[in-house]
């Protein structure tokens, strides 16, 4: 019987025997784990308790041996049995030994120079331990364990401890806000009995390889035993719902400390705690997430654009570069924009006012049951050095780990949002009738504060009045204001009046920002190339095979390089993207001559290619997911501000006709950089016109906006594939507000766009407008066909056929590259396939044609054969010593083929690889 069939059987026997008919099923629950959990300890004691046992016998009966010998040197017997005890002991050490390095290798074999822990671990810089060795405050500096830990176990009983705030005071700013209850759908699925079907899809989506909480017990375990746990812990999440407490191991967490980039790491302040929470809880409440998230999309207006599906923090970039370009033609405005940092904002929510809040939305008996339960009792020991500190309690914040946690906190802070977008006295950015004053990924918010000489000082009473309901207080050294139109004096004022400080740059939500889009590429695409350059210059010395290379390429380097690309599509040519893939060329190719073309390299894999990533297209799709809200015109606010100085409708601009030009459009920062990507490939996507356009929408003034704009797809009929425009009667069933001028501008539309032609089928673009996830992924895969389309058969496969004497049919290529590079975990032996596949050999005979008076006849593996063939086949096939060695790298036949030494005629090799 297996390990694992054993547990299984004990754990479903511990259920069987205990019954929640004797005690609460909370109980028995916490039991269970502590149960399980002894018999792992148990069985890791009884092997290693073996070992010693032998080991300890062993070592024992050697000494006695030796002992004996001293006394009678002449005991050849027992001489005889000390030399057997000895290499008994020593076989024991090499066995153990050889379990590590067999460990080691086969982690190398598999993972190494590939996408993954192994590489990330290699190519990060050598950080010093995690060890905190000292620490700091105001007075004095610690050094010694328990006065760091001490420091430590303070500042968070200080900051968990419950915040003196009067409910009253919370129940009177809340009975102010005009808090919505949620409808009766919303509350019935918030509040209807957990299933096994929504448990077990919780269980599958936990992650695997995360640390664990308290109990010690990780997804792994709930994974495996999933039909014997998942009746029981179903049980305790529905009467968790009915009301009962919460299993008391979920009231414990482990915090783990992290210390935060670019500050001081002697500082207390300076670290952030994350929460390990125990799997059975965090199943839990991924649950309850998952619920809530259903009616917070609704809920939480689309200035929040954090933890909520469909929502990006690019919105809220590119909303503050499209404000400052309306403010770079309007100078006669004075704008600013201020940086919030809120203090320890998740660990400082009142719980009492989250309480609240839920009771307002009106959330129902059995959710706020299981979120109060869950916000009664909480405790906690800090991680420090590995060492676990005392346990403190805790009385307000949420948890950073608890997949609740962030839903919550942008609950809460939306009443603080809520409370500027209704206050009329606060001025914001106005645009033709949507109005633009703060925006909020999580706790990162910015303000957008114009008339600010006069204004600010209301905007901050509003802030620091929410501060004091809910526990969330923004710092003021850490709050940064950015100005635009505003004179030196003015600024003086402002920082006088608020305490804080205006900056010439603000770095928000990773993006550098200054008061011209100018400097944006400077500030970001030039300084991040600056430090991915010297992240290379390290990863030199690491000494990684070429898939090694490529493999960091794709996980570093595309990584931070999309980054920008999603949130910053601003590069108007290809200068600054042609230096980062000649550079990173040069890594790959250890800045000497390149041995496989870049078109072959970039290639698709299933195609044969490297998959090397060609930052350009990567950069166009993503270019191109932002024209995509031109097309579909769904989100309206971020359009009407972006489009404010135009006098046409966004289609006019992506379907123009000849002789259609506007200056104003690419008199804008960002419409000329992304409006020249679509320019690129608009007629690879369309030969003809397509059916999501809109004419009206194309030809309106925009001073006359609609919420709906009907498409040709709606317009147009087909009657014996002839394509004809619907009647008026019919066009105003569809939309009752269109007029006979509105008909009559659609007409016209339809007489110049019908005489090219309408796109019937559907296009990539056309998938792309109705998907929501996985769009640059999808639009990068078909912008890499087309590049690569020219090299679709490669030079080397034609090079192959040719010497071999036979056609070889593109099928047995596409089985080599889909199927056979699947049959081995190595990358080296993949990357020997690569090898000879774009034969990357040179042959002596070559080698001698490039070194003048260098024999080329004489082997490189044995010296003294001779070779005469230049071809890539006198490496693989005609040469015996290296056809052997080869021969396994080419697929995967039998093992014992690769040791035997023999000629064969490549066509059978052939047809067995096939």
């Amino acid at each position: 019987m297996t390990e694992q069939n054993r547990y299984r059987e004990i754990l479903a026997e511990y259920f069987q025997l205990n019954r929640e008919e004797d005690t609460n099923i909370a109980i028995i629950w916490d039991a269970s784990k502590a149960f399980i959990r002894g018999q792992f300890i148990q069985h890791n004691i009884r092997r290693n308790r073996d070992k010693r046992t032998k080991q300890k016998y062993l070592e024992e009966a050697a000494i006695s041996l030796e002992d004996k010998i001293k006394n009678n040197p002449k005991d050849e017997e027992a001489t005889f049995k000390l030399e057997a005890l000895k290499r008994q002991i020593d076989k024991q050490q090499l066995e153990e030994i050889g379990k590590k390095m067999t460990y080691v290798k086969q982690q190398n074999f598999e993972n190494a120079n590939k996408v993954g822990k192994w590489l990330a671990w290699k190519m990060n810089k050598r950080k010093q331990s995690h060890c905190i060795n000292k620490i700091q405050d105001d007075n004095n500096t610690y050094f010694e364990r328990k006065e760091i830990e001490k420091q430590f176990v303070n500042y968070y009983r200080n900051l968990y401890t419950e915040s003196k705030i009067s409910k009253e005071k919370v129940t009177q700013y809340l009975g102010k806000q005009d808090i919505k209850k949620i409808t009766e759908s919303q509350r019935e699925n918030l509040n209807k009995k957990i299933d096994i079907e929504e448990l077990e899809r919780a269980i599958k989506r936990l992650p695997n390889n995360k640390a664990p909480g308290p109990d010690g017990l990780t997804s792994i375990y709930y994974k495996l035993f999933q039909d014997i746990l998942s009746k029981p812990l179903l049980k305790v999440m529905n009467r968790i719902l009915e009301g009962e407490n919460v299993p008391q191991t979920w009231e414990n967490a482990n915090i783990a400390l992290i210390p935060k980039k670019d500050t001081d790491n002697f500082r207390v302040s300076n670290y952030r705690p994350i929460s390990l929470l125990n799997v059975d809880y965090k199943i839990f409440t991924s649950i309850l997430a998952d619920r809530l998230k259903n009616v917070l999309i609704e809920r939480i207006h689309e200035d929040q654009c954090g933890f909520l599906p469909g929502r990006h923090q690019k919105e809220n970039i590119r909303i503050l570069l499209n404000a400052i370009e309306y403010y770079e033609k309007n100078r006669q405005k004075k704008i600013t924009f201020l940086f919030l940092d809120a203090e320890k904002a998740f660990d400082s929510v009142n719980w009492f006012c989250i309480s609240e809040i839920l009771s307002k939305m009106d959330i129902g008996f059995y959710f706020k049951n299981a979120i109060e339960k869950i916000y009664s009792k909480q405790r906690a020991r800090i991680i420090i050095n590995g060492q676990l500190s005392d346990t403190i309690e805790i009385k307000r914040g949420t948890r950073q780990g608890c997949p609740l946690s962030p839903l919550l906190f942008i609950l809460t802070l939306e009443r603080l949002l809520d409370a500027i977008r209704k206050n009329k006295e606060l001025k914001g950015l106005t645009v033709k009738n949507n109005t633009f004053k703060i925006r909020a990924y999580a706790d990162d918010v910015v303000c957008m504060i114009e008339d600010p000489t006069k204004q600010i000082k209301s905007w901050l009473e509003i802030i620091e009045n929410f501060g004091e309901i809910t526990g969330i207080k923004i710092n003021r050294e850490k709050t940064k204001i950015l100005t635009k139109n505003i004179s030196n004096v003015q600024k003086e004022e402002i920082q006088n009046k608020t305490g804080i400080e205006i900056a010439k740059k603000v770095k928000y939500l990773g993006i550098e920002l200054t008061s011209s889009n100018a400097q944006l590429q400077k500030n970001n695409y030039d300084k991040k190339w600056r430090e991915i350059k010297k992240k290379m210059e390290r990863w030199d010395a690491l000494h990684l095979s070429l898939l090694g290379k490529i493999a960091a390429i794709k996980m570093k380097v595309l990584a931070e390089a999309l980054f920008l690309f999603q949130n910053l599509p601003i590069l108007k040519n290809k200068k600054v993207l042609n230096e980062w893939q000649r550079e990173t060329n040069k890594f790959i190719w250890r800045r000497k001559r390149a041995r496989i073309k870049f078109h072959y390299m970039k290639d698709d894999i299933k195609r044969g290619g490297l998959g090397v990533p060609d930052f350009q297209l990567y950069y166009n799709a993503a270019a191109l997911e932002w024209v995509k809200e031109w097309a579909t015109l769904r989100k309206t606010r971020i359009l009407a501000l972006e489009g404010q100085d135009l006098n046409k409708g966004w289609h006019a601009y992506l379907w123009k006709r000849k002789g259609f030009k506007e200056r104003n459009f690419n008199n804008h920062f960002l419409r000329k950089a992304l409006i020249t990507t679509w320019d690129r490939y608009k007629h690879r996507l369309y030969r003809k016109t397509p059916l999501w356009l809109s004419p009206l929408e194309l030809e309106h003034m925009r001073e006359i906006p609609r919420e709906k704009w009907l498409t040709y797809k709606q317009l147009i009929k087909e009657d014996k594939h002839e394509i004809s425009l619907k009647s008026y009667e019919d066009v105003k069933r569809i939309e009752p507000s269109i007029s006979w001028l509105n008909y009559w501008q659609i007409k016209e539309c339809f007489k110049i766009d019908n005489q090219i032609g309408f796109e019937r089928n559907d296009t990539i673009w056309d998938k792309i407008l109705k998907l929501e996830k996985k769009i640059i992924k999808i639009l990068y895969k078909q912008l890499l066909i087309w590049e690569t389309e020219e090299v679709y058969v490669k030079d080397n496969m034609t090079m192959w056929a040719k010497e071999f004497g036979r056609a070889i049919n593109f099928e047995v290529w596409e089985r080599c590259w889909q199927k056979k590079l699947r049959y081995t975990y190595s990358t080296a032996i993949k990357e020997s396939w690569y090898k000879i596949f774009y034969r990357w050999y040179i042959t002596p005979e070559k080698l001698a044609k490039f070194n003048k008076g260098k024999k080329g006849e004489e082997c490189w593996k044995a010296a003294g054969r001779q070779h005469k063939e230049e071809g890539g086949r006198w490496g693989l096939w005609d040469c015996v010593c290296i056809f052997s060695s080869s021969f396994f790298f080419l697929s995967p036949p039998p093992l014992f083929l690769s040791y035997v030494q023999f000629r064969c005629n490549f066509n059978h090799y052939l047809r067995l690889v096939s």
